[in-house]
Order: structure tokens, then C-alpha cells, then sequence
């Protein structure tokens, strides 16, 4: 099967077109099942920029910690991807939401005085 050949043409267009409908499928399932409000939603919306900005730049940083460590790559994803998400997830958690400087950089706004609704304990007479 050489590269002009019609057999290659062929498997391209299939592997390109199997590859845009796993996408579409993917965002349908979105669409149908995470659109739906709730408090983890409410709570993971909002963060997306200030969890997206860090960690770029700590993929960066651990990775260049870890460079010289002489282990399959697949071990080092391993090592890699925890370490990013659980650096990410604390300075979000503990230095971007707390603090109002740091809200008001990543684009959160000011912090709200009261909880959401859903958080509130109701009072039952």
C-alpha cells in the first residue's frame, strides 16, 4: 500500500472520517447529558480558565524536573499528568478562588457573599 496508491487514499479518508464522527459523537453525548445544571457544574464551570492558564506552564515545569529520570515514557506520563492536574486543582482551590486579585486576573469576578441555592441548608418548621 504506497503513499498515492487508491488503497492509501482510501484508508485516509476512512481514518479521517472515523475520526471527526468520534468527535461529533463526543460533543452529541455533551450536549445531551452535561447541559443540565447542578453543583458540580456550577463549580467546575467557572473554573475552566483558571485551571486551563496554570497548567500549561506547570506541564512545562514537571516536565523539565523530570527529564533526566530514565523511565519509560509511558511511567512518565503517569508521573507527569497526576502531578499537573493535583498542582492545578490546589492553585485553583487555594490561591486563584480565594483571593481577589487573583480572582479578578484569572476573570472570576468578585466572590460571592452568600453560597449558591443548592448549597444553603434550609430551615424546616
Amino acid at each position: 500500500m504506497g503513499v498515492g496508491s487508491l488503497d492509501y487514499i482510501g484508508f485516509m479518508v476512512l481514518r479521517t472520517l472515523n475520526g471527526w464522527l468520534w468527535i461529533l459523537a463526543i460533543l452529541g453525548f455533551g450536549a445531551a447529558h452535561l447541559d443540565k445544571p447542578g453543583p458540580v457544574l456550577g463549580y467546575v464551570g467557572p473554573a475552566v480558565l483558571p485551571f486551563y492558564i496554570p497548567h500549561r506552564p506547570l506541564i512545562v515545569v514537571v516536565g523539565y524536573v523530570t527529564r533526566d529520570w530514565r523511565l519509560p515514557i509511558p511511567v512518565m506520563y503517569l508521573i507527569v499528568s497526576p502531578t499537573v492536574l493535583a498542582v492545578s486543582l490546589c492553585a485553583y482551590k487555594f490561591a486563584i478562588r480565594r483571593f481577589g486579585i487573583m480572582r479578578l486576573l484569572f476573570g472570576l469576578g468578585h466572590a460571592r457573599s452568600t453560597p449558591p441555592s443548592e448549597y444553603r441548608v434550609m430551615a424546616v418548621h
